[in-house]
């Protein structure tokens, strides 16, 4: 009998070298595969058919892929290629695979039935090793996404046979007919998320509970963010593996100790607020009610908070919430917090809805934009409000006006219940973003799809609330929204967003926090730019920590420290302060500089030792993460050598640990991005292949002129009498212009707070200029002293040139000093 099925198939038959095309198995955007049988030997390939006229300019970039990756066992093997004509006689090219009996990803997901914490665990162990080898040679996969990861069957050979996670179709790019690669790691976040949304949270077990929120928040945070550098976009998957080994033994230890009722704390837990997620004991124990410029942040203006990665901006914004008033039982004890009420939604969720974004945002696309950052505020505000009812019991009446506004925003999209009405608008809400969400971006629509996408929907919300909600009413609302920073949130997504977030409004303001004050876009309603102190105020934590006097700088660490001191085994129940543990630097900056200048002359051999809370308050440039991993370093380190009579750490670990600290900095800085490239800008080649090592030159060369003029350079007048001279400061003399071809040098030295900005100084000639000070984690590295006191003058010319040539500037600097020749010469490696 003749299968009709097969004839019909202009492809099924068909001997493809040696093999028999006997199946189908799918179809993509461009190709069909077929299972390919060899019926002499038994075995199976899979053969991909690209129809000719399918066929695009870089086809082959997947072979040229996966040549590079042959024998990773978690990559796709290539066998062969070549052209043949179908039953019709058309040309195709055909390219035989290995052939995994399975299905991929998404039919996996849809399926459902073989998900849980160990399947997740596994799938990104395996991607992450796939990635790593991507890495090695230099590639990347360029369009991840759940139906290119194929999930073998169980091998009925072995016992207990894990199934074979593998990634396929290196193809040319994004999808959806762009070709420029989406990045791995974003795809690989969203394939996480989709994953853990199948999973019933309530049904696991305790050790799979904790390994999903440490998934969900740290692991998450891992995949989005960088690999431990200072804002470096160069993301290590051999150390994303070590994380998720991490994770899995804390889950172990964690649960174990749970189940035996032993609390572990130490105190380098919690290094980003993620991972405090709602734990009310560890709020209270580790959130500290001082924060810097908290009365510029609470004050009645669209804020942009700026500072280094780890700096306690997203602590900040949380704590602030009605949310976690509600949820940790009190108010934060914040100065005036009781005077506003706040909300908070986290741009990862943006991300994770849209996680690749084309450079060209249609109507359309702007439009669901829109509607989910909308959804996402009335979602975080309903959930504040039912855990307010449920605190606050109040008549039924009080919430009916959220089901009227709900269902005259949305129209026939929303069935009103009656009954119930917060669990109701919840779920509808839930349902609203999922659908937004799996809705390709820009498909085109009916003009109610995106019924949200309105610029004045917050508007409308807010006056309701006014009206309605009795906890409000004449309070200003603050929206805190976190890590609204580029590439995060792409340039084009903030230019659409920035007319909501930034439009003049008397009930609410908009709180952001980015990076740097170069890491989002200021581009306004109508591309309008978007002015300083006229369309918002910005804080600068990294600033403002510089022009904290000593005293104000070590009583705000010690505050912060205090409760981790207390989490440490034998210093617990003790009460004490950095200084207890520190102690203090028994000589001044002047006596410092001194000796080093008389070592460096061949005067004497005194050696150089950092220690004290002073100099551990010194280098903090509002970093607080940084500060807590030195600190626990230190204890580590200290093991065993603390005891109930000695509490302070060794000077010769400090010292150790204090110039590690600036080591690994610079260390980092090497890896850093080009923001220009990931921001579309113009940039030339060399300078995103040698950035990082760029910037890394032009903060040793800084360093070289800054030890040169304490050793050789002429005393200086300091605290009435003359001292060497003492710089981690520099000043431009003239007008401050940087040229076109250093500007993305200077963008990045600030964009990774290399440098330190402050903009309310005058150069010598009165003209207003930057004060740019070297990151102050730097100083014991490079044997610099803390006094700020002195600077670093140069002019607008010699500034280009340190940015242009930085290699070359020291013996610029060393000829214009005209210094004798036979003083040694301290550029010398």
């Amino acid at each position: 009998m003749v299968d009709r099925k097969n004839t019909e198939d202009p492809y099924v038959g068909l001997d493809i070298a040696g093999y028999q095309l006997i199946e189908k198995l799918g179809e993509g955007r461009i190709g069909v595969v077929y299972k390919a049988l060899r019926s002499m030997f038994g075995d199976t390939l899979a053969c991909k058919i690209i129809p000719q006229d399918k066929l695009k300019n870089g086809w082959e970039r997947e072979l040229t892929k996966v040549l590079q990756l042959r024998g990773i066992p978690h990559i796709i093997q290539y066998y062969s290629h070549g052209t043949h004509l179908d039953k019709q006689h058309r040309t195709f090219v055909w390219i035989l695979w290995e052939y995994i009996d399975g299905m991929n990803l998404k039919e996996f997901i849809h399926n459902n039935s073989h998900i849980d914490i160990a399947f997740i665990e596994n799938a990104l162990d395996n991607i992450l090793r796939a990635l790593h080898a991507c890495k090695s040679v230099d590639i990347k996969h360029g369009d991840l996404h759940t139906g290119n990861i194929l999930i073998s069957k169980p091998d009925d050979r072995l016992p207990r046979s894990p199934r074979k996670i593998v990634v396929s179709d290196f193809g040319y790019g994004g999808s959806h007919n762009d070709i420029d690669p989406k990045d791995d790691y974003k795809q690989l976040h969203s394939i996480l998320m989709n994953l853990l949304r199948t999973l019933n949270k309530h049904e696991l077990s305790s050790r799979d509970k904790i390994m999903h929120d440490k998934l969900s928040n740290e692991f998450s945070r891992t995949l989005l963010e960088t690999d431990k550098t200072q804002g470096s976009y160069v993301q290590n998957p051999a150390e994303m593996i070590n994380v998720l080994d991490e994770l899995k033994k804390a889950s172990e230890l964690e649960s174990s100790a749970a189940s035996n009722k032993i609390t572990i704390k130490g105190p380098g837990d919690y290094l980003v607020a993620e991972a405090l997620g709602n734990n009310v004991d560890e709020w209270k124990a580790l959130f500290v009610p001082d924060f810097l410029a908290s009365k510029e942040l609470l004050s009645r203006n669209i804020t942009v908070l700026t500072g280094a990665r780890g700096c306690g901006k997203t602590m900040t914004f949380r704590r602030l919430t009605s949310l976690m008033d509600i949820i940790l039982g009190s108010p934060s004890a914040v100065t005036e917090a009781d005077q506003f009420v706040g909300f908070y939604v986290n741009c990862r969720d943006i991300i994770e809805a849209f996680p690749w974004v084309p450079k060209r945002i249609t109507q359309y696309a702007e439009q669901q934009i829109i509607h989910f950052f909308h959804l996402l505020w009335f979602n975080e505000i309903c959930k504040t409000i039912a855990l307010y009812e449920t605190d606050e019991p109040s008549s039924p009446e009080s919430i009916h006006w959220l089901e009227d506004f709900t269902s005259r925003i949305f129209g026939n999209l929303f069935k009103k219940a009656g009954v119930n009405i917060l669990t109701h608008v919840r779920s509808f809400i839930e349902n609203e973003k999922e659908r937004c969400r799996s809705t390709k971006l820009g498909k085109k629509h009916s003009s109610n799809d995106w019924p949200l996408a309105k610029y004045d929907f917050l508007d409308s919300l807010h006056k309701e609330l006014m009206v309605h909600i009795l906890w409000i009413q004449k309070k200003p609302v603050f929206f805190f929204l976190d890590d609204y920073t580029t590439p995060t949130i792409t340039k084009e997504v903030q230019a659409i967003l920035n007319s909501i977030i930034f439009k003049r409004r008397s009930g609410f303001f908009f709180k952001i926090s980015t990076e740097a004050s170069n890491s989002f876009e200021k581009v306004g309603h109508n591309k309008k730019p978007l002015e300083l102190s006229h369309d918002f105020e910005l804080i600068d934590l990294s600033t403002v920590s510089l022009m904290q006097s000593e005293k104000d700088r070590m009583g705000f660490i010690d505050k912060i420290f205090r409760p981790r001191i207390n989490r440490h085994t034998i210093l617990h129940g003790k009460e004490l302060g950095l200084i207890d543990i520190l102690g203090k630097m028994e000589i001044s900056n002047n006596e410092l500089a001194r000796q080093m200048r008389t070592t460096a002359l061949g005067k004497g051999k005194i050696k150089t030792i950092y220690k004290g809370i002073d100099v551990f308050a010194g280098m903090w440039s509002s970093d607080i993460r940084t500060m807590i991993r030195m600190f626990t370093n230190m204890l580590r380190e200290a093991n065993g050598k603390l005891d109930d009579t000695n509490y302070i750490i060794d000077n010769t670990i400090q010292n150790k640990i204090y110039r590690n600290a600036g080591g690994e900095f610079m260390g980092y800085s090497k890896l850093v991005k080009n923001p220009y490239e990931f921001e579309k800008k113009l940039c030339k080649k060399d300078t995103v292949i040698n950035y990082g090592p760029h910037l890394t030159d032009i903060m040793e060369a800084f360093i070289k002129v800054s030890r040169y003029e304490m050793i050789y350079g002429n005393y200086v007048k300091n605290q009435d009498s003359y001292q060497p001279k003492q710089a981690f400061r520099l000043e431009i003399l003239d007008k401050f212009e940087p040229e076109s071809s250093v500007l993305e040098f200077y963008d990045g030295l600030i964009r990774w707070h290399i440098f330190l900005q402050d903009w309310r100084g005058k150069s010598s000639r009165g003209m207003i200029t930057p004060r740019l000070y070297l990151n102050r984690i730097l100083i014991p590295y490079s044997n610099l002293t803390f006094s700020s006191h002195d600077n670093i003058q140069l002019t607008n010319d010699e500034f280009n040139k340190l940015l242009k040539e930085p290699k070359k500037f020291p013996d610029y600097w060393k000829h214009k000093r005209k210094k004798n020749e036979r003083e040694p010469d301290l550029f010398k490696e």
